[in-house]
């Protein structure tokens, strides 16, 4: 949609379904109602994990370190269960949908106020239609019947968004959301274990005490966030100095390597050191380390998108972050029978398992993904060559030779 009709009245429009359904929470009387508006709240803020798309505006070599900053509010939520636990104490859980609710109509007056249209390719088309002279006709265009109006606009808002889903089959972003996927349901499966394990003994943490654990994971995510971006730029830089035309986008991804090795490690040092019962630091030096090395592999990938896929960045981001998301949620589901069961040791080295295999397919993208990217190129350079040209009618009073 954002890139149909502009990215701002999606901001607009969404964040006022974000408002309306956190309203709606704080008034709901009956547990249906909260689930379902929850969903509604949820759509409503889906559009914020696409402003890495903004980072299209900004010259090739500065994409990640813009991105970069983007991400630092990200590891901050990870302190909402600290101020979540506050406002529950102090007015009870409506106090949260009340808080978001104000939250959001700030938002939604700085995006009316502040935030410009940063669709590149819908300002081009606004651009090409005032500077080509549209064709005059004796008639008024015929008006769509209803109907018709309703399926066309049906299929545009309900199906057409699925067609993202195409991407995934483009080898160098199916085989990045695959990894980072993995890597992502990582990090669902420590932050839904970790309360159980820290309420209970040789630890026996308060809520709040519990909140502020989460402190470890929110550090080493703005620690890594800054230095991948920084890390990205400068390698993107000398990049282009020393190769010149020769320069494939996929020399990011050396900066993703460096937070590889981090992931699997410190989910089995997490994943032992609770089920052992060590001191409550060392899990937690773990958790800092883990949301370190996440940070750096993410960003730079976010960034390579954008230069895989030129001018697609915000619906290849959605698909990245829906297949991130369903893969934390399919994750989280089963953390407690799965710790329950196997112990937490054991099913986080699993995990860690998975991660280090799914490293294969970043590498395939570093190893090969200029090749992929030239054959898509092709493929498309063919099949526009193949489609047949319209012909454009002469305009009023031009003679035709």
């Amino acid at each position: 949609m954002s890139e149909r009709y502009g990215r701002r009245p999606v901001y607009v429009y969404t964040t006022i379904i974000f408002v309306v359904s956190s309203i709606g929470i704080a008034r709901a009387d009956t547990i249906g109602a909260v689930i379902g508006l929850r969903f509604l709240q949820a759509v409503g803020s889906s559009t914020a994990q696409s402003w890495h798309a903004l980072g299209c505006l900004l010259p090739q070599p500065a994409r990640s370190g813009f991105r970069s900053i983007l991400h630092i509010p990200q590891p901050w939520s990870a302190s909402s269960p600290i101020f979540g636990g506050l406002l529950v104490q102090w007015r009870g859980w409506r106090a949260i949908a009340w808080f978001l609710a104000i939250y959001g109509v700030a938002m939604w007056l700085m995006i009316l106020v502040f935030l410009p249209e940063t669709s590149v390719g819908l300002k081009a088309r606004q651009a090409a239609m005032h500077i080509l002279p549209s064709p005059t006709t004796d008639s008024e265009p015929r008006r769509k019947k209803w109907h018709k109006l309703l399926a066309e606009e049906t299929f545009n808002h309900c199906l057409l968004p699925l067609q993202s889903l195409k991407y995934l089959a483009f080898p160098p972003i199916g085989l990045t959301t695959l990894y980072i996927s993995i890597c992502f349901s990582c990090t669902f499966a420590y932050s839904t274990d970790l309360p159980y394990e820290f309420a209970v003994p040789p630890y026996n943490f308060s809520q709040v005490s519990i909140g502020l654990v989460f402190i470890a994971g929110c550090l080493g995510g703005i620690l890594g966030s800054l230095t991948s971006g920084k890390l990205s730029d400068m390698v993107v830089i000398r990049a282009k100095q020393k190769m010149g035309d020769a320069y494939r986008p996929e020399v990011r991804l050396r900066v993703s390597w460096l937070g590889v090795p981090f992931v699997p490690i410190e989910l089995l040092i997490y994943g032992w050191t609770i089920q052992t019962g060590q001191f409550w630091i060392v899990p937690l030096v773990g958790i800092f380390f883990f949301a370190l090395g996440m940070q750096l592999t993410n960003s730079p990938i976010i960034a390579y998108y954008s230069e895989a896929v030129p001018g697609k960045a915000a619906s290849v981001v959605a698909v990245h972050n829906l297949c991130r998301m369903f893969s934390g949620v399919v994750v989280a589901a089963v953390v407690p029978s799965a710790t329950g069961s196997i112990g937490t040791g054991w099913f986080m080295t699993i995990l860690a398992c998975l991660t280090a295999v799914g490293a294969l397919a970043l590498e395939a993208v570093r190893r090969w993904g200029g090749k992929w990217r030239k054959e898509r190129e092709e493929r498309e350079r063919e099949r526009e060559e193949n489609e047949p040209s319209v012909s454009t009618p002469p305009l009023r009073g031009e003679k035709t030779r």
